[in-house]
């Protein structure tokens, strides 16, 4: 609603209606626009038009959807000031004190403990341990305490195809039955998804699935309490990537989100903005991507991001893994004849 006449209303108001897709109706004094297919756009757009009218001098008055969405940016901003408290004093803790539901059966070693309360406590967090820490087994341990406290009630893995049977075997070993679980198909995923996710906990895509159905796993997302897993999150390093912009987009319509790299960085600082904004998709945590981007490539190093990123990821090391050094034994074994002409051949040329 505005107190806007048909009269009052310029060229600058027309061209913002068509932008963000409004119809105006002066008989009841209100305008209403198409629902973008995800919350970050919708987020957007209602912050714009709160904006542009206040710029204005006009009053508006937003229906209780939107003005829920829009004081998300604030309860966001609270949430990520408490979670970077929590991320702080669980990292700094030298006792850690985690109790698991009883539905969850695998036995967890003392080393992981750490990471566990991390991630539920924190809430949309990362996990950027070495392989064979298992950070599945992390994952799907604050899953369990988040579902026994009706935060979620699902999970969606967003992985590289390989990893999906890793997942489907991790859940039997933690919770002591399989899953009921689903692998989106691209074919089905528009007109489907509903069915197909109906009483599945588990439910894993790739990572080329949601750019070409995200108003589909919008509206999935949207309508369940999901916690929405990256796996090998590094596949979202590119700050320009579609699939990336794809999944920042639908981050925020998730309940609670995960990403889980063991090589977080594997070129530059660039690589991690958008693993980071996808956690905390609202307040843009690591401004925008060219002021992010111009101050690590001025600086080459993270500067005052560290003190933003640090409480919100934890690590287990191989030293914590207490891994014996690897040995190298060097054994010479003499070639064949013909091994030994081939060689000679090949030296020859070089």
């Amino acid at each position: 609603m505005s107190d806007l006449k048909s009269s009052d209303i310029d060229w600058r108001l027309n061209s913002f209606f068509k932008i963000v897709g409004a119809i105006f109706d002066e008989s009841s004094n209100s305008f209403t626009f198409e629902k973008p297919p995800n919350m970050k756009n919708l987020h957007q757009i209602l912050v714009d038009t709160k904006t542009f009218f206040d710029e204005k001098g006009c009053s508006v008055t937003f229906d209780q959807e939107s003005e829920d969405i829009l004081t998300r940016t604030v309860k966001d901003s609270l949430n990520f000031e408490k979670a970077k408290e929590i991320g702080l004093r669980i990292k700094e803790s030298t006792e850690i004190d985690l109790e698991l539901p009883n539905f969850f059966k695998r036995k967890l070693y003392d080393y992981q403990k750490q990471s566990v309360k991390h991630l539920f406590e924190v809430g949309n967090a990362a996990n950027f341990s070495v392989p064979g820490s298992g950070k599945t087994t992390l994952s799907y341990a604050a899953y369990s305490i988040l579902k026994n406290k009706g935060v979620v009630d699902k999970i969606l893995v967003v992985s590289p195809r390989a990893a999906f049977v890793p997942w489907e075997e991790e859940f039997l070993e933690c919770f002591g039955h399989e899953p009921e679980k689903v692998r989106l198909d691209g074919s089905r995923v528009d007109s489907h998804i509903d069915s197909d996710t109906q009483n599945k906990e588990l439910i894993l895509c790739t990572y080329q699935l949601p750019l070409n159905h995200q108003y589909a796993v919008s509206r999935f997302l949207e309508k369940n309490k999901v916690l929405m897993i990256l796996d090998e999150s590094h596949n979202i390093k590119n700050m320009e990537g579609k699939i990336a912009n794809s999944l920042l987009e639908l981050s925020a319509s998730a309940t609670r989100r995960f990403i889980l790299s063991g090589t977080p960085m594997p070129n530059n600082w660039e690589d991690i903005w958008t693993q980071f904004n996808f956690l905390w998709p609202i307040i843009e945590i690591l401004d925008k991507k060219f002021v992010f981007r111009d101050f690590t490539r001025i600086r080459q190093d993270l500067g005052h991001y560290t003190d933003t990123i640090n409480p919100l990821f934890t690590r287990i090391t191989k030293k914590a893994l207490g891994l014996k050094p690897p040995r190298f034994e060097e054994r010479f074994v003499p070639m064949s004849r013909i091994q030994q002409r081939i060689y000679d051949a090949i030296e020859l040329k070089i």
